[in-house]
């Protein structure tokens, strides 16, 4: 294969999540295997993102916010062609777009000139609704043509489950012509590995927001007959969500149960997730849920929500449930109490992360790219 030069185009690389390991994990990669690797992006806060992209080569485009609000579409449109022009001035073979929530799809590739267009959607697009007032029609048609062009220039999506396949076909967001493709997301098994502790506590690691459904497992400490405790660990990416879940478990009386820790490096995240008995992972949304997989990767057995990309992760559907607070304390209460179930199923778990890691989803990428080009 010969060397490549890919422009990966994210528009704010600040927050420590899934998607953005991905974005270093895979740019490591690529770079160790002689291929030109650059990021473009509109942010890029080192107080807050992952170390590693201090290292990696990258240029940040400040967004314009002097007219946000009225004119978000209009505005987000704009940014998203700068960025993508941007990455064309490199003059890459490919521009690897990653999607994970904004208003609809950008038009990021309207400017990319001969290169490549791939896109990686970490969430569903979302249709944008269109205001019926006079001058919204008169911009969302320059919208329209912006989307138009960039659409066409799209040449493959990739997208980390089959759930999101599902969800692409029933939204009709992007053109069926577009072929689409799952990739999942990896595992580095030389950081997450079974160190074989349980030091007694059942752990949740989440950001701290309403999409991750973080009140389910506190609902469900306050059913639970075990007596161990629950530590959510994660930023806070939702101030007002983080004291709502504080005031529930002052409510509930678990202040005695159910810590929240926030502000947590990366090998304290690592050493919760060799020492806990179980790991919870309440979210309704998640496409994939990259920390499940981390987690079973330290030998540990998963409680989760039977929604989402999560199912495509875990594998095991005994400990898939329904979001009820019972039918969480009883699976809790049954693994908890019962040695044997819970070494089995976290052995099973452990066994699974085992099909997915980070040189896979690499040498996947870039058969794609090579197929593409």
């Amino acid at each position: 294969m010969p060397n490549l030069r890919i422009g990966i185009i994210y528009k704010d690389l600040s927050p420590r999540s899934g998607s953005r390991r991905f974005i270093y994990k895979t740019t490591h990669r690529l770079i160790q295997q002689d291929h030109e690797v650059k990021l473009f992006t509109n942010k890029l806060d080192f107080k807050t993102c992952f170390e590693e992209y201090i290292t990696l080569p990258y240029e940040i485009i400040p967004l314009n916010e002097k007219f946000k609000g009225r004119f978000d579409h209009f505005i987000i449109s704009r940014d998203a062609i700068k960025l993508g022009k941007k990455a064309a001035k490199w003059k890459p073979d490919v521009v690897f777009m990653q999607y994970a929530g904004e208003l609809w799809f950008p038009p990021y590739f309207y400017g990319i000139g001969d290169s490549i267009g791939v896109a990686y959607l970490h969430r569903i697009p979302i249709r944008k609704n269109k205001s019926r007032n006079f001058l919204n029609k008169v911009y969302y048609q320059l919208i329209d043509h912006w989307e138009k062009i960039s659409l066409q220039k799209l040449h493959m999506v990739l997208v980390n489950s089959k759930f999101v396949v599902r969800g692409l076909k029933k939204t009709r967001v992007l053109p069926s012509k577009i072929p689409i493709e799952v990739m999942p997301l990896g595992v580095d098994h030389s950081i997450f590995y079974p160190t074989n502790e349980d030091k007694g506590f059942l752990l949740c690691l989440s950001r701290i927001h309403p999409q991750k459904n973080l009140e389910l497992a506190i609902h469900s400490m306050n059913m639970v007959k075990s007596n161990i405790p629950l530590i959510i660990a994660g930023n806070i990416h939702n101030q007002f969500y983080y004291e709502e879940l504080l005031n529930l478990i002052y409510k509930l009386k678990l202040s005695n149960v159910v810590k929240i820790r926030t502000n947590i490096t990366d090998n304290e995240i690592i050493r919760l997730m060799q020492t806990c008995s179980l790991f919870l992972f309440p979210s309704l949304e998640d496409t994939f849920g990259i920390a499940v997989l981390e987690a079973m990767s330290c030998g540990k057995t998963v409680i989760a929500c039977n929604s989402g990309g999560v199912p495509e992760v875990i594998g095991d559907s005994r400990f898939l449930l329904n979001p009820y607070p019972e039918e969480w304390a009883n699976i809790i209460d049954m693994l908890i109490t019962d040695s044997y179930l819970l070494k089995e199923a976290s052995n099973k778990a452990l066994q699974r992360s085992k099909l997915f890691s980070w040189n896979k989803t690499t040498d996947a990428l870039l058969k794609i790219f090579d197929r593409l080009i």
